[in-house]
């Protein structure tokens, strides 16, 4: 132990938590940090990331809806979040199932939490079930070390069950003001790239550069491939970078420049979407594994 500390919270660690008011009274959530990055994870819906601080200043982008209980349409729902977890049994808009699929409201339990001087790191389990259906357990590992200014997540998809199982995957990372303003722009090493809407095939001109926002403007939305799984987000007013690495083969990129819904999207998925949606597989027994890395650099 560093001699000048008695307790390692002093450099880095973890709180848990209990909303208990509002929309969402009675939510477990909890709170890592190691001096330079500090998440907000909500335990009760699958661990994901709702709120990032860098420095102590916001970079994730939240609803209008923030952290809610309530069991309403996904846009009356939807709390944003700095990694909001799409899937297992869908992803995007499909007939038949909900929008972005249903894993994000099933709970997380802590089945480790280590807190040192160096690093803190919580491993969480997920679970995917169904009488008469299927079994998957998905286990998250969230590390952040002492005074760096990145976090890597590590989900690895188990299929526990007794015959082979379809699943996709999309990562949901919402950034949002004071990081994204109409300075920021997004850059990456694409292979290929193409609108899912006319509205966007429009836009495309200015796709990868943020503009003020304008009250009712219509979203956009972007399929990718990028060469070297990296997609960067540079605010200039902040004068730093966001850059993301993943090891999903897919990218979707989102904008909404619509007043009060003000968002750039970044979000590695297993699958593009729409017509072009495809499910991965899952033997028995079977396990998969997928990274993500968030580092912040300055300009």
């Amino acid at each position: 132990m560093e001699e000048r500390i008695g307790n390692v919270k002093q450099l880095c660690g973890a709180y848990r938590l209990t909303k208990t008011d509002g929309t969402g009274k009675g939510q477990d959530l909890l709170l890592l940090f190691n001096g330079a990055l500090t998440l907000l994870i909500t335990l009760s819906h699958a661990g994901d990331i709702l709120q990032l601080w860098e420095k102590g200043r916001n970079v994730s982008f939240i609803t209008k809806n923030g952290l809610n209980n309530e069991q309403k349409d996904f846009a009356s729902n939807f709390p944003g979040g700095m990694l909001y977890t799409c899937g297992l049994n869908s992803v995007g808009a499909r007939e038949g199932y909900p929008l972005h699929g249903s894993i994000h409201h099933a709970p997380a339990e802590i089945i480790a939490l280590e807190e040192t001087e160096t690093y803190v790191k919580v491993t969480m389990k997920v679970e995917d079930t169904a009488l008469f259906g299927q079994h998957l357990v998905l286990t998250r590992v969230c590390t952040l070390r002492y005074q760096e200014r990145s976090f890597t997540w590590v989900d690895t998809l188990t299929n526990r069950g007794f015959k082979a199982e379809n699943y996709a995957l999309l990562y949901h990372c919402n950034f949002g003001f004071p990081f994204v303003d109409e300075h920021s722009t997004i850059e990456g090493h694409y292979r290929s790239s193409f609108p899912r809407t006319s509205w966007a095939e429009q836009e495309n001109a200015k796709r990868r550069q943020m503009e003020s926002p304008v009250a009712g403007m219509e979203e956009t939305c972007y399929f990718d491939d990028v060469d070297d799984g990296t997609v960067i987000l540079n605010s200039p007013t902040c004068q730093e970078r966001a850059v993301l690495h993943f090891d999903l083969p897919h990218l979707v990129e989102w904008k909404s420049r619509a007043s009060g819904d003000y968002v750039i999207g970044l979000e590695p998925t297993t699958t593009h979407l729409d017509d072009r949606f495809t499910y991965q597989k899952l033997e028995k027994g079977e396990s998969v594994s997928y990274h993500l890395e968030l580092c912040f650099e300055d300009l």
